[in-house]
């Protein structure tokens, strides 16, 4: 039968009760959902993540442990295990200082993200499917800084579709969904920005500003944005239909089949 369960265990500080506190337990399950879809969407292609996870066990006992299982959303349609494998097993490439296939600097960067919980209340956090197990404390977010490198810039612009804006941390962002399957971008935005950004939400647009790449990757990972074009949504583009009679004289008053036809010969 096949196993969908993902074991998560984490551990509590060193010192006194040992006990996970619960703003560090949501805070971090929260971070690792965020994970699982980027991984998800990475391996799918896709804007929209394949699976979403129920919980099947919580236990207290040292260290707190969390079951979760994936869910596929649509029938005909099952990356579940894929989903788990790559998680597990991409963290571990990680820990061995290499880049897991198929991994940008953005989802790479998400995966640092689990790290930065593991300050001390939290000491270590363990993933466990069918048997293979990973394994992270704060070097974790480390080894990540290791392999993408520093940041470097240079203008320019980049096409998505805009979704998911976050006005609650100190920089708002959202996030730019690139055609064609590549990594999400996240784009912050000024002040100045806000009105546009909120009345462009799942429409295709345009960001121009400030690209910032990793020094080992192609794609931008982030985006500081000084404008943004929304371009129209497809049901507002003109239709082939309504070309039709656009110039009536193009043809030079000749039949459209004589006209087709003579310029077929010429070539």
């Amino acid at each position: 039968m096949a196993d969908y369960r993902l074991i998560v265990q984490m551990k509590g500080p060193s010192t006194g009760d040992r006990d996970v506190r619960l703003d560090d337990f949501l805070d971090f399950l929260f971070d690792l959902r965020t994970v699982l879809h980027a991984t998800d969407r990475a391996i799918a292609h896709s804007d929209e993540p394949t699976t979403y996870y129920s919980v099947r066990d919580l236990s207290h006992s040292s260290p707190a442990t969390v079951v979760l299982r994936a869910e596929k959303r649509e029938i005909d349609l099952d990356l579940r295990d894929r989903v788990l494998t790559t998680f597990v097993g991409g963290v571990n490439e990680i820990l061995s200082g290499a880049v897991p296939r198929g991994f940008g600097a953005g989802l790479l960067l998400d995966y640092q993200q689990l790290a930065k919980h593991l300050n001390g209340r939290l000491r270590e956090a363990s993933f466990e499917h069918r048997s293979v197990k990973a394994k992270v404390s704060a070097s974790f977010g480390e080894k990540i800084a290791q392999i993408v490198g520093p940041d470097r810039r240079e203008h320019g612009a980049v096409s998505g579709m805009l979704d998911i804006i976050n006005v609650h941390q100190p920089r708002p962002f959202f996030w730019l969904y690139p055609a064609g399957g590549q990594e999400r971008i996240r784009c912050f935005f000024t002040q100045e920005l806000v009105a546009k950004v909120g009345q462009a939400i799942r429409r295709h647009v345009t960001v121009t500003g400030m690209l910032r790449f990793k020094a080992k990757m192609l794609q931008p990972h982030a985006v500081n944005a000084r404008e943004l074009e929304v371009h129209d949504a497809d049901v507002d583009l003109p239709s082939l239909r309504g070309l039709r009679g656009i110039a009536p004289d193009a043809a030079n008053g000749e039949s459209s089949d004589v006209f087709v036809r003579r310029l077929r010969n010429a070539w």
